[in-house]
């Protein structure tokens, strides 16, 4: 580490570079200098890039501030894809925010994927095997019908809880008032809720339900944070939403540092194509996944009428 510490910046940032710089040979591709042209090779004291041949990572100072999932590009083949296929690729980072939901946060088998905090770094936030164990858990999705909601896996029990309840098909067809009687019948050790972006009233509802039965009040609640509901807020309904999730003990789940914690413990090379796999396969069979997905326009979204069950995607 010594030695990286002498290394001029960026590349002393053990965050986006190699701690293991070397002496050897690299050729210029691509050049600003005049007398250093593509083609040149030159000798020197080399820090390597993150190990994964087909990523690149963005160093220039003003973009430094940045989470370093904004920072990080991937080499894409287009060769014999269409349009449409390139449009769909638009949508990988909301699987890969549930590929790390599912498999690190809430890790099934630590030996392989190792627990990973829902906000890795973040002061006083415990998150052990013990606090992943879904076992006997009931996981409660709140903006269930959301694209990031639906790319998320679960064991024993699902309570989806959306105000469009058609496009999560029959899963979502429970009326509120039934809820209860369901919740109490699975005898859940744990309630996980993830909050999506629940609308409002949702909360005071979910939670004003739990307190008020013994069974649920008896089991271990755990509150994730992950969106919030797409609306304008006033300073003063933003403050008393954070209050009530302060009081509820949320944690707030964010998918870039999970990354980085996780390339710090795992081979990169292995994390992105165990990914990559997984974006294939549901690439393949999105038809089955999510049949109702699909790509629309702008004026969708400039008439605040994107539904759940659409993506916007824009070639420039």
């Amino acid at each position: 580490m010594l030695g990286l510490r002498r290394t001029p910046a960026p590349y002393n940032d053990p965050s986006a570079w190699g701690i293991v710089p070397g002496w050897g040979l690299a050729t210029i591709t691509a050049s600003t200098l005049p007398n250093r042209t593509p083609g040149t090779t030159l000798w020197g004291y080399w820090p390597p890039l993150v190990p994964h041949h087909t990523h690149f990572i963005e160093t220039s100072p003003h973009r430094q501030s940045l989470m370093s999932l904004y920072n990080r590009y991937i080499v894409f083949d287009i060769k014999d894809r269409d349009l449409d296929s390139q449009a769909w690729e638009s949508v990988r980072v909301i699987l890969s925010a549930g590929y790390l939901f599912s498999e690190y946060v809430f890790a099934y088998d630590p030996a392989t994927h190792p627990v990973t905090a829902p906000f890795p770094g973040r002061p006083g936030v415990e998150w052990t095997a013990a606090e992943a164990d879904l076992f006997n858990a009931v996981v409660i999705s709140l903006a269930a019908s959301g694209k990031t909601a639906r790319s998320v896996a679960v064991p024993l029990g699902l309570l989806q809880v959306t105000s469009v309840p058609g496009v999560i098909g029959d899963a979502g067809m429970m009326v509120w008032r039934g809820a209860e009687e369901w919740l109490v019948e699975r005898k859940p050790e744990k309630l996980v809720v993830v909050d999506f972006g629940g609308r409002d009233g949702v909360h005071q509802n979910l939670f004003g339900l739990i307190q008020r039965n013994e069974v649920l009040r008896g089991s271990k609640l755990v509150v994730l944070g992950v969106g919030f509901q797409q609306k304008v807020y006033t300073m003063e309904e933003a403050l008393a939403g954070q209050n009530a999730m302060q009081q509820l003990g949320m944690i707030q789940f964010n998918m870039s540092p999970i990354l980085d914690a996780v390339l710090g413990v795992r081979d990169p090379v292995k994390v992105f194509e165990e990914l990559d796999e997984r974006w294939k396969h549901w690439l393949a069979n999105r038809k089955l996944f999510a049949p109702d997905l699909r790509l629309r326009g702008w004026d969708l979204l400039a008439q605040s009428e994107v539904k759940p069950d659409e993506v916007l995607v824009y070639r420039v």
